[in-house]
């Protein structure tokens, strides 16, 4: 019996191994009856070769591509993945350490724990189950997942990605923190301005008009002002909004781009050493970390590509890479690129002649970590003051500006 293969084209989605996919086939059994069912398999051929062995005739054959992922919360999935190594760690086998995990939390991430289950059981490594959510396990997830899976440290590796995920969260809050209360006190005052702008001065300018008087110079500028916005204003609204779009594409799909700003972020005044200390502190403590669990380093790059949040940081990470697998220290390495300071370097190169590497690299991140909050500390400390004295000045320079002919008029009379 003739068969029929509808394949769309199969991506690799990583240079390290080829990408598992997900089948749907129906056949004819040897007993006659008809037959249907999903598989994993690397390829159309694969999936055919296992569905033969059956000793079924396979009729249709359709890969099945991954849907998309359910909005997973970043919390949640640190807490899944610390109860799955839990779990491991108690010496429960993979598959009922999933199923209990999946059982426990919540519905998104519990229907996407029973895909990985059914995967696994169909074949599928866990890393190749995880890479086909990528939206919600990234590279930097699923890679570790793979090394573990080849050193059979999968419940060290798991603890070690929870907590590098804590940090990562509570990097994040002290940032939103400290920058809530100057973000919304600018927002507020830049709004007062717009309505000051857009309904009082037009009120204003109105009774002017009968004073028969040339008005002051700021008062003047106000008004001009006023008649921009309300002129162009709808147009420089739109022109944001279309220019906000175009940037958020371009940094989706357009990696040069978001690796330019990376760069040129690192480098800002103020908020570049900041920006460099979170990097460097998510790198060093995911790859001590990594190290520490017995995993080689020409192997562990590969585990934290990505986690550092910076694409400056993840490409110079793979140039070192690449000199530290053709035999240069991690240090030489470092040293040739501009992302990382001297004292972390030189830091390095001791731990390399001391043997302590994965602990050292972990202080280091811990180390970047208490930096980062001092740092963060000060600026929000700087930044309170200037956020509030700035847009008050603004806004009173509007009001004085709008109440100069009343007052001039007063010195008149």
């Amino acid at each position: 019996m003739d068969w029929h293969v509808m394949q769309p084209p199969i991506k690799a989605a990583s240079p390290h191994r080829p990408t598992m996919s997900r089948f749907h086939w129906r056949g004819i059994g040897a007993d006659g009856r008809r037959r249907r069912g999903t598989l994993v398999a690397l390829d159309a051929r694969s999936a055919l070769e296992r569905i033969r062995r059956d000793r079924i005739v396979a009729v249709e054959l359709i890969e099945v591509r991954a849907r998309w992922s359910p909005r997973v919360r970043y919390a949640d999935l640190t807490r899944a993945t610390r109860h799955l190594a839990m779990l491991l760690h108690s010496g429960l086998s993979l598959q009922p350490a999933l199923a209990l995990v999946a059982q426990h939390a919540g519905t998104p991430l519990r229907h996407l724990f029973e895909t990985v289950l059914r995967d696994i059981t169909e074949g599928s490594t866990l890393s190749m189950a995880l890479q086909r959510h990528s939206r919600v396990f990234p590279a930097a997830y699923w890679r570790l997942v793979e090394l573990a899976e080849h050193t059979g440290s999968l419940d060290t590796i798991l603890t070690q990605l929870a907590d590098t995920r804590d940090r990562v969260a509570a990097q994040r809050a002290r940032l939103r923190n400290a920058l809530w209360y100057p973000t919304l006190t600018l927002a507020l005052a830049l709004g007062l301005c717009a309505l000051l702008l857009a309904w009082v001065v037009p009120t204003f300018e109105r009774v002017f008009a009968g004073f028969g008087s040339p008005l002051p110079r700021p008062t003047r500028i106000v008004v001009a002002l006023s008649r921009q916005m309300l002129a162009h204003g709808p147009a420089m609204v739109a022109a944001g909004g279309l220019g906000f779009a175009c940037g958020m594409l371009a940094w989706q799909r357009a990696p040069r781009f978001r690796l330019r700003l990376h760069a040129l972020l690192l480098r800002a005044p103020l908020v570049g050493p900041i920006v460099q200390r979170v990097a460097i502190a998510r790198w060093s403590y995911a790859l001590g970390r990594v190290l520490d669990a017995g995993i080689a380093l020409a192997d562990g790059f590969d585990a934290v590509d990505g986690i550092s949040g910076n694409a400056a940081m993840d490409a110079a990470t793979r140039d070192i890479a690449a000199q530290v697998r053709v035999g240069a220290s991690l240090a030489d390495a470092m040293r040739a690129s501009t992302c990382f300071p001297p004292d972390v370097v030189a830091t390095i190169a001791l731990a390399e002649q001391a043997g302590t590497l994965g602990t050292t690299l972990a202080d280091i991140g811990a180390w970047n970590d208490r930096l980062v909050a001092e740092r963060i500390g000060l600026l929000a400390q700087l930044a309170e003051p200037l956020i509030i004295v700035g847009p008050g000045a603004l806004i009173a320079a509007l009001v004085v500006a709008m109440y100069l002919p009343i007052i001039e008029m007063g010195n008149v009379m």
